[in-house]
């Protein structure tokens, strides 16, 4: 719904500021064989998914960690900017 949504571990420091004010997520990829790639970047209000419904949902929409470990913590960020950008060979 146009909403970042992730996982993390428990323990992770990011938890500790989610109510400080926006946070950013940033996801690129590159293309190393064509030398280029994209960036885009998300800002806004982020919090901690603990609504059994909401949860449900995003469990339901295939949110994976990409690192390992115990990551069952699911964060919501309500983007109020996004920017990005593609990166080209010239």
């Amino acid at each position: 719904d146009g909403d970042v949504v992730f996982r993390t571990a428990p323990s992770a420091a990011l938890l500790q500021s989610l109510d400080d004010g926006p946070i950013s997520f940033e996801v690129d990829h590159i293309d190393e064989a064509l030398s280029e790639g994209w960036s885009v970047l998300f800002s806004g209000q982020a919090h901690v998914i603990s609504d059994p419904a909401e949860r449900q949902v995003a469990m339901e929409a295939g949110v994976a960690p990409w690192a390992g470990g115990d990551r069952d913590v699911y964060v919501r960020i309500v983007p109020d900017d996004v920017t990005g950008r593609r990166i080209r060979r010239l």
